[in-house]
């Protein structure tokens, strides 16, 4: 399998938090519906955040570079996430599970 980012389930059968906790299908397949109907060329299934982020980036993306660049070093420096496994897109994870 390819490198996946931190998070993503990468065997189908696997169910993660974020994904069992996200939005039903019934709700997703209705955005979608109302997104085609009303011909939006783009159409972003998510929360206000990241709905904002992904705006921001459009408009202003060395803002968006620099809030996360700020985000990612706090998630270091609190432990929530080790240095080693953002330069690697998750592989070290993927490796220690397999040990």
């Amino acid at each position: 399998m390819g490198t996946y980012p931190l998070g993503w389930t990468t065997l189908i059968s696997v169910m993660d938090s974020t994904t069992a906790e996200g939005y039903s299908a019934e709700y997703v397949a209705q955005v979608i519906l109302r997104g085609v109907i009303m011909r939006n060329n783009e159409i972003i299934v998510a929360p206000a955040g990241p709905q904002a982020a992904v705006i921001l980036r459009a408009i202003l993306p060395s803002l968006y570079f620099w809030l996360m660049q700020k985000r990612r070093n706090k998630m270091v420096a609190s432990g929530a996430v080790e240095e080693e496994e953002l330069k690697n897109g998750g592989e070290q994870e993927k490796s220690k599970k397999s040990n």
